[in-house]
């Protein structure tokens, strides 16, 4: 993003948007049972997770929204394509871009429609 620099705005990153991130984006799963989502970013980082770097993403793009001068908001990143939820300042969740149904089965091609007289007449 070309629009975080060095000395502009950070948002808050929650331990709750650091694991819906890892989830999300990463494809890092934690338990379901695991509720705390504390414990959560724990497990992440001793799995190898690098939750320093997660959270700095979060609180750049955070950043972006703030830096517009409003801190609530919805901002979608790229690459991620995720939406980046920030509500007074912090980045509390990160979610997923919803998916585009695939067609049931494959396309039938159109009938042809049924011709009157007022298209000869409009044709020329």
């Amino acid at each position: 993003m070309t629009h975080i620099t060095p000395h502009g705005p950070r948002a808050h990153a929650t331990d709750h948007a650091g694991r819906r991130y890892a989830e999300r984006f990463l494809g890092e799963t934690v338990d379901e049972a695991v509720t705390d989502d504390r414990a959560a970013v724990r497990l992440l980082k001793a799995r190898g997770v690098d939750t320093a770097r997660i959270r700095a993403r979060i609180a750049d793009v955070g950043g972006v929204i703030m830096s517009t001068g409003r801190t609530s908001g919805d901002c979608i990143a790229f690459p991620e394509a995720l939406r980046f939820r920030l509500v007074e300042g912090k980045v509390v969740t990160v979610l997923a871009r919803a998916a585009k149904l695939k067609p049931a089965g494959p396309a039938s091609p159109v009938p042809p429609r049924a011709r009157c007289v007022l298209d000869t007449e409009h044709a020329s």
